[in-house]
């Protein structure tokens, strides 16, 4: 996974990555994920994936497929 591929995604309109899927959310994106009511679920935000360095991106990524 790379910063550009993370781009792309949000250009898509994709907010989250759950379980290894890229996923779009209506409304506010905060209020959905406190909203899961704290359950253990493998969700990256994609804007602050941008954040992180390539090792990190890359470890999501072999850990995704």
């Amino acid at each position: 996974m790379t910063k550009e591929h993370i781009s792309q995604l949000m250009e898509q309109g994709y907010h989250i990555i759950e379980f290894g899927v890229p996923r779009k959310v209506e409304g506010d994106l905060w209020e959905y994920l406190s909203g899961l009511d704290g359950e253990l679920l493998e969700i990256f935000i994609l804007e602050e994936l941008l954040t992180w360095d390539d090792v990190q991106l890359e470890k999501i990524y072999l850990r995704l497929t």
